[in-house]
Order: structure tokens, then C-alpha cells, then sequence
């Protein structure tokens, strides 16, 4: 398999500092395979968290919903809530 079938399998995180990464994410991987990161408590953050998605022009508010936290609940197999969810061990 090529190189470009595993990075699929990635998540990216967001914190990038320039709105054109985000785009090129989302473009190269899709909405969905991006986190948003925030580096607390390392004094190199985005200051406030999620600007950069903000910054980035053309992202309707559904994709920076998911960019903003939805993603990372389905990362953790959370709901909304924080609740875990299907099969417990």
C-alpha cells in the first residue's frame, strides 16, 4: 500500500497558526480527520483556542463544530455529555 492509504488513518491537529493549513487539511484528509489542539499549559498557544479555525474563511459553522470538539468526541468514543459510548470492558 502507498503512503498516502495509511495517512488516512491519521488525525491532524489544528494548531498550525495559519487558517491555509486548516484548509489543506481539510481539503487532503477531510473535516473529520482534524482535532483542534490548544499546547496548554506550554506558553506557544493559540490564544484563544480555536482562532485559527475561526480565521479560516469558508467553513460552514457544521465543519467548525466538528473541528471545535465534535471530532474529538468521536475520537474518544464520547457523546456530548462526555458519556462513553457502545461496549464497556
Amino acid at each position: 500500500m502507498p503512503p498516502s492509504h495509511y495517512a488516512q488513518k491519521f488525525y491532524f491537529d489544528s494548531l498550525n497558526y495559519d487558517p491555509r493549513n486548516i484548509q489543506y487539511l481539510i481539503d487532503r484528509f477531510g473535516y473529520k480527520k482534524v482535532l483542534m489542539g490548544s499546547d496548554y499549559p506550554f506558553l506557544l498557544r493559540e490564544k484563544p483556542p480555536g482562532q485559527v479555525i475561526d480565521d479560516t474563511l469558508n467553513l460552514s459553522d457544521e465543519v467548525k463544530a466538528n473541528l471545535l470538539g465534535r471530532n474529538a468526541l468521536r475520537f474518544l468514543n464520547l457523546d456530548s455529555r462526555g458519556e462513553k459510548h457502545g461496549k464497556t470492558d
